[in-house]
């Protein structure tokens, strides 16, 4: 296995800069610039449970930081976001989900024809491995799907974990007793109720599937692809033809050093919602007003670059201790280095114990299930909506309002309540010996809208990054309410039968007051971020097309999370791979009729 050092790519032309699915096509050549390490053959990321290690360390996570955040007592927060091949692919959760069918179809509803459900499942298919494990395994946990719904011959491998938290089991029966449905199957497009999701773990190794074991070791070898790291992309390397920009190379850096690689086709960044606006902005293109302030020269003027921003927000939790006779299988016994010494054994040579469980307890929620205030929660922010319509883009009114036709059904979910095995919070302290499970509430839909843009000229300079977390009432009204649903499932049995109290935040956090004042200091991203390179019209405040190209441009396309406008009931990653396979089908049918 051999990478690219800098004299094979530096000054060289290749046909497109980045992707690797092209590679399937000898004519093709494709370099792909990584701004992180390698990080191969990694236990911190090829065990399940390692990210536990990597968040937080500047080796694997690039920790970006907002801004002050105003509804937030201008308290600043962390965005984890995976630093080195593979990316945030080698850092989740693992947790493999596909969003409610509303969801996909609604970017057909905001001006993306072709990008709806079926196409969608098309593109999922074609990246997925499903291995669904022995039947009396999946019966004992819980673990249910429908033959057919899952691809089985894609690049990533997803299974079901293979240890499962009693905690799991104990709260889908608890969430059942209170007449949530358990799911059979919950990527089919019904995603309201609970279940045990599959995730990106190969079976047959106990070890993560990501973006790098699936699609590019298998193809390293091939003479047509060149892989940097530690190449930092600077810009975009633009001419002008006829009005239209042109893309023609990246300019990066790599060990200090300035150097330039040119893309004969297309150029495709993937590099995330955050840093790919900054090389946008970078490349002067953007809007016109933050560019020119800045001192970029204004190659193209799009106003869209940066705005629409939307985060998944999440707070710590809330921590149950558990009764010494509980047998809830926790992470918290890690904690012990001698225990977690013998458990690092029983995995590396048994594959065995706590490193081979992940989270894969989620339920998703209608507001309408949470509380008995949705019908107040959601007309007071349809009125606020409309006295204050003037003040919104077209795209995102259309947004809101969408988003406000799903709430008032009762089907769709607006919450995503995720089973912890273990201690998760901000306030008290773990107690040594203890054991804890956390439910972990999460806003699906936020209407909050933020914000990521450049404050320097200086590729060096991380951008500024302002989700304006909680910025409309109505995201910390559901906040609250999902808080309170979740707490009080700790009198459901069965899992009543086996908390002893809440440890975080605990019962004294009980007035309305002091559960927004919680839900504020609590809150947390869950590295979802998109939006902030929208796929919409341009009139609406689009930055690319429904073919992923970047609107004013011939050659300049995007494949990652900042293309999608709206936010998603699901976790991201399955929505990520089918952008990059669709991205690739565009790329080379376009390539097929230039033939």
């Amino acid at each position: 296995m051999v990478f690219a050092n800098i004299r094979d790519i530096s000054g060289k032309q290749c046909h497109f800069v980045i992707i690797a699915r092209l590679t399937e096509d000898p004519s093709i050549t494709v370099a792909v610039l990584e701004a992180g390490p390698a990080h191969l053959e990694d236990p911190a990321i090829l065990t399940p449970t390692g990210f536990t290690g990597q968040l937080g360390n500047k080796e694997y996570d690039w920790m970006y930081q907002t801004v002050p955040q105003n509804h937030l007592d201008n308290l600043q927060y962390i965005i984890n976001s995976g630093r080195g091949l593979g990316g945030s692919s080698s850092m989740n959760f693992l947790a493999w989900t596909r969003p409610p069918r509303e969801d996909i179809d609604a970017l057909v509803a905001l001006g993306n024809p072709g990008w709806d459900w079926e196409s969608f499942i098309e593109y999922c298919k074609k990246s997925e491995r499903f291995v669904p494990g022995a039947p009396d395994v999946l019966a004992m946990h819980g673990q249910k799907y429908e033959q057919g719904t899952l691809g089985t011959q894609g690049p990533v491998t997803v299974s079901f974990p293979k240890l499962v938290s009693r905690g799991d089991i104990a709260l889908r029966s608890s969430l059942k007793s209170k007449g949530i449905p358990v799911l059979d199957n919950a990527l089919s497009g019904q995603v309201t109720g609970t279940w045990c999701s599959v995730a990106t773990i190969d079976p047959e190794t106990q070890t993560r599937s990501n973006s790098v074991t699936a699609y590019l070791l298998p193809h390293i070898d091939r003479p047509n692809l060149v892989v940097l790291t530690g190449a930092v992309a600077n810009s975009i390397i633009t001419t002008d033809s006829s009005g239209t920009v042109v893309g023609s190379g990246i300019a990066f850096t790599h060990d200090g050093a300035k150097h330039e690689v040119y893309a004969e086709r297309d150029i495709i960044l993937c590099a995330g919602a955050i840093q790919s606006p900054k090389i946008h902005e970078l490349s002067g293109i953007g809007d016109r007003r933050i560019l020119e302030r800045i001192g970029v020269d204004v190659r193209l003027d799009l106003p869209g670059v940066g705005n629409n921003l939307q985060e998944h927000i999440t707070y710590v939790g809330i921590s149950f201790e558990l009764k010494e006779d509980s047998g809830v299988e926790t992470w918290d016994p890690l904690r012990d280095p001698a225990f977690a010494a013998l458990e690092r054994e029983l995995y590396d040579q048994h594959k065995e114990g706590l490193f081979t469980m992940v989270p894969s307890g989620l339920t998703f929620l209608p507001l309408q299930i949470l509380s008995e205030n949705a019908a107040a929660i959601v007309e007071r922010h349809a009125k606020t909506l409309q006295e204050k319509a003037h003040l919104y883009t077209p795209g995102t009114l259309l947004q809101h309002e969408l988003q406000l036709e799903n709430l008032r059904n009762p089907q769709l979910p607006e919450c995503e309540l995720i089973a912890f095995p273990g201690f998760r919070g901000n306030l008290n302290e773990v107690q040594p010996g203890r054991r804890y499970f956390s439910i972990v509430p999460t806003l699906c839909h936020p209407f909050s809208r933020g914000s990521v843009h450049i404050a320097s000229s200086d590729p060096e300079k991380l951008p500024q990054i302002d989700p304006c977390y909680l910025q409309q009432d109505i995201d910390m009204d559901i906040m609250v309410e999902a808080f309170r649903f979740a707490r009080s499932l700790a009198n459901e049995e069965p899992l009543r039968e086996i908390i002893a109290k809440e440890a975080c935040p605990g019962e004294e956090i009980s007035s309305e007051e002091a559960i927004r004042e919680h839900v504020k200091r609590s809150c947390k991203s869950t590295w979802h971020t998109c939006g902030s390179l929208s796929m919409l019209p341009r009139e609406c405040g689009g930055v690319v097309d429904p073919q992923l190209k970047v609107w004013g441009t011939k050659n300049i396309r995007i494949a990652d999370l900042s293309i999608v406008p709206l936010q998603v009931a699901s976790h991201t990653q399955a929505l990520v791979y089918s952008i990059a396979e669709r991205a690739a089908d565009i790329l080379k049918s376009e390539i097929g009729s230039l033939l």
